[in-house]
């Protein structure tokens, strides 16, 4: 018994002795490598901080009466930054951690650089805003919101480097106990037997902003070019004019009376696209540039990352998409969606800035939406009676610069997808929540009608198409951007729910299309609104039902595509025949959403009065 005590006495000693051996040998290689790289990344963090104090600095003298002069500096020093940035990128992209702590930490230092070339890129739009749009509304992106959200992630950021740099000190002190932190991270790869989807849309982009939809000058050539190396949908229809609802039913493959969406809800459906491709084991990630596509609104539900911001431009997200995907391009297959939120209104892409610098704002003309709807349209008023010559013209001129904005960073996004090797096996589609009004029915902006010029979108499939579909392909039968869900499982060779299993529709004959709002015009009275509308296609006709009064109009598309004809009362048996079939279609889905959602919080009901969808 003796012995036996001092055989496991001396194995013990043996253990500590080697333990203690190999904590000075490896555990000092350890504690090399954390403290060059806690020391890289304490510069790098003082490089990225003394950027932004100067940019803010500047920024903040911008209204002044020497705005033009400081506008000059902020350039001089923002391009300084972007150089430090390249820098800080080369350095990083260099580093080989061995263990994973300091996978971690390259990773948190990713994430800082990603948030302050954001950080830079958003104040520098904002900056540019400032000194060309006086007397004009500002960019979205020069809201307080955008700059808070940008500065809390900072704060998340330095916290985790801070929790990070604490338990490398404490790894490398005990390297041989916690050897744990010596295995390096593995991380699942790609085997390229898997579809990888991803779904980029723009928001309010109207169809006839594509040659394949009837555009009459290049507007986004890039777009052209996927329609023409895809297969585009001609005859698309969005489930709303407003963004919450049409993306709610994007991402649960439902109509908007099913997904509980009516009013701009928050996320309330038990259906998720997300979800389906998260279980089937992708890597599920988010870049949304719209307020209303956020973690307040419950949209990042499913997504291992979502990457938020407050209305900014599509370089932004650019941005974030390319930082993301350089840590996490290797990890296994992939879902992603990215929300562009030009051309929406205010119409001030970077481009079209600078156009009003260099050519002047016409005087008198009104460039802001929101203030044509408040002076005239609320008020019964024709604004066609009263708005400069031209002025309708040169909205959209602007709106169309916002559109060849986004396409020149859609361009990007998928150049940078090829660099990444990204591409392969990898099914895109591009869309638009809703298109946007000029005045062709008495209104403008979006959210309020549900006529062709709001829900005729833009859809294109590109990549790796379905043995069904061949590229170069345009079908032109009528089709809902609802059935993206169920067919894009479908394509990946996932399950599809039960529920909408019927509505596999891009690659198979479609469901019936419904488009709805909350918030709509009376159908003759425009001054009066929040009237529930809906619309149903059959064919070549379409009908609008206005719930709250009973009113409705049938129009035939393809002998009226501007729908000016009522054909109600020379039809009246179609248009009778189509308004059952519309009551029985929104009877049916109500039926199938048991849960009933809550209405907006105050900060949603915020949110939405600010963006002009509510009073």
């Amino acid at each position: 018994m003796k012995s036996k005590f001092v055989i496991v006495s001396l194995l013990v000693i043996a253990v500590v002795v080697a333990c203690n051996f190999i904590l000075i040998v490896r555990g000092g290689r350890t504690s090399e490598e954390y403290e060059l790289m806690l020391e890289t990344s304490d510069r790098m963090n003082a490089q990225l901080g003394e950027c932004q104090n100067m940019l803010l600095k500047t920024f903040e003298k911008l209204e002044g009466d020497d705005s033009r002069y400081y506008a000059a500096q902020y350039k001089k020093i923002y391009d300084s930054c972007h150089d430090i940035y390249s820098g800080i990128e080369a350095e990083i992209a260099g580093m080989e951690p061995l263990r994973e702590l300091s996978a971690e930490l390259k990773d948190v230092l990713w994430q800082s650089l990603a948030t302050n070339v954001s950080f830079s890129d958003t104040v520098a739009h904002c900056a540019y805003s400032i000194l060309y749009s006086k007397g004009t509304p500002l960019e979205m992106s020069c809201y307080e919101n955008a700059l808070a959200e940008l500065f809390g992630d900072m704060r998340k950021t330095e916290a985790r480097y801070k929790d990070i740099s604490t338990k490398m000190i404490e790894a490398s002190r005990y390297d041989c106990i916690f050897a744990a932190n010596n295995k390096q991270k593995k991380r699942a790869r790609n085997s390229g037997s898997a579809l990888n989807v991803g779904i980029i849309l723009i928001d309010a982009l109207r169809a006839d902003m594509l040659r394949v939809n009837g555009a009459e000058t290049t507007v986004m050539p890039f777009l052209d070019q996927l329609a023409r190396e895809g297969v585009a949908y001609t005859d698309a229809t969005s489930p709303s004019s407003t963004t919450i609802t049409s993306v709610t039913s994007i991402f649960s493959g439902t109509d908007p009376y099913e997904a509980n969406s009516m009013g701009s809800r928050q996320w309330n459906s038990d259906l998720s696209l997300v979800r389906e491709f998260s279980r089937a084991g992708r890597h599920t990630a988010a870049f949304t540039a719209n307020s209303l596509i956020t973690p307040r609104t419950e949209f990042d539900k499913g997504f291992d990352s979502f990457y938020a911001r407050y209305w900014p431009s599509a370089n932004i997200i650019y941005n974030e998409f390319r930082f993301h995907w350089y840590r996490h391009r290797s990890e296994k297959p992939f879902f992603f969606y990215v929300h562009i939120i030009d051309p929406h209104d205010p119409y001030f892409s970077p481009d079209s800035v600078e156009k009003l610098a260099t050519e002047g704002r016409p005087a008198g003309f009104i460039v802001d939406p929101n203030d044509i709807r408040a002076r005239y349209i609320s008020k019964g008023i024709d604004p066609l009676d009263h708005l400069k010559p031209g002025n309708i013209a040169y909205l959209r001129e602007l709106y169309a610069q916002e559109a060849r904005y986004a396409d020149r960073w859609v361009k990007n996004i998928v150049d940078l997808m090829r660099e990444y090797g990204m591409l392969d096996n990898t099914l895109l589609v591009i869309t638009a929540d809703h298109g946007e009004e000029f005045l062709e029915h008495g209104d403008i902006k979006h959210s309020r009608q549900l006529y062709q010029e709001l829900v005729h979108v833009p859809l294109v499939v590109w990549g790796k198409l379905p043995e069904k579909l061949s590229p170069g392909t345009i079908i032109g039968a009528p089709h809902s951007t609802l059935e993206i869900f169920p067919s894009l499982l479908a394509a990946a060779g996932i399950d599809v729910p039960e529920r909408v299993a019927g509505r596999v529709g891009l690659f198979a004959p479609g469901a019936p299309v419904i488009t709805a709002t909350k918030n709509g015009l009376d159908l003759d009275d425009k001054s009066i609104s929040g009237h529930e509308l809906a619309a149903l296609r059959n064919g070549n006709y379409k009908i609008i039902v206005d719930f709250d009064t009973g009113k409705f109009r049938l129009y035939n598309l393809v002998r009226d595509p501007m729908e000016k004809n009522d054909l109600s009362g020379i039809e009246p048996e179609k248009a009778a025949a189509m308004k059952k079939e519309l009551i029985g279609v929104r009877r049916e889905s109500l039926k199938k959403n048991m849960k009933r959602g809550d209405a907006p919080s105050e900060e949603i009901k915020g949110m939405l009065k600010s963006l002009g969808y509510l009073k």
